[in-house]
């Protein structure tokens, strides 16, 4: 699930936030099925988000311990974008 948010802050300011909200992978196991692809498509987006972003552009990556998913999705993501800046680089 994607949502757009507005973040205003103390000063009047805003930011605007993506927020990608994954709950096929359960907390004691592994997504299955469709959530596997679902998955996939979430990474994609994560991947081109990162690689189109400013260099001021931040990403949080959480889960509800913040080890176990939170890794596997930081690295998997970081993996990606290599391959992908080596295929335009002509790596």
């Amino acid at each position: 699930m994607k949502r757009e948010l507005e973040a205003k802050r103390p000063d009047g300011t805003t930011q605007n936030i993506t927020q990608i909200h994954f709950v096929g992978w359960p907390d004691h196991g592994v997504p299955d099925g469709q959530a596997v692809n679902d998955f996939g498509k979430m990474l994609d987006y994560f991947v081109e988000w990162n690689l189109k972003s400013k260099d001021e552009d931040k990403s949080i990556v959480h889960c509800s311990a913040g080890i176990g998913r939170t890794g596997t999705t930081i690295s998997l993501m970081e993996l990606l974008i290599t391959i992908s800046a080596q295929k335009n680089s002509g790596v």
